[in-house]
């Protein structure tokens, strides 16, 4: 509980000094950012969703917080240690995907289950401009 409240004090210390992004939840995002041991999914817009996103944790309290904001993305912020499998599902041929999860300070890891299908993605903050495919293991180094 002490770390719900910890993040709910930075969200609001940051949220009157961050500029309005449309269609992004900017002070979550910020929140996700302003800790190097916190990390976040962000899903497609609701609109590309089949079904709601699962997720299975090891570790039921290290999802901190989530998000759906006015276009029906949703963002994830989760603990230090957090370790699981995360589902997305997509319209329009996007097939389901699962990707399993080991989120830690200095190395970060997500693998794209095998069993998956279709083009479905979710967003990682540890590693933003890299996204999980088939038979692809998606790593960042934060020890820099």
């Amino acid at each position: 509980m002490s770390r719900l409240l910890q993040l709910l004090a930075i969200v609001l210390a940051t949220a009157a000094s961050l500029p309005a992004v449309q269609g992004a939840n900017a002070t979550l995002i910020h929140a996700c950012n302003e800790e190097r041991n916190r990390h976040c999914f962000y899903t497609p817009r609701g609109e590309y969703l089949a079904h709601p996103n699962s997720i299975d944790l090891t570790d039921d309290d290290k999802l901190l917080w989530l998000e759906t904001d006015e276009t029906g993305a949703t963002t994830y912020l989760f603990d230090e240690g957090s370790h699981g499998s995360f589902a997305v599902s997509c319209l329009n041929g996007g097939g389901r995907n699962g990707f399993y999860f080991s989120l830690n300070r200095r190395y970060s890891v997500i693998t794209h289950a095998a069993l998956s299908s279709g083009k479905a993605t979710v967003a990682f903050n540890d590693a933003m401009s890299t996204q999980v495919k088939s038979r692809r293991v998606i790593a960042a180094d934060l020890s820099a």
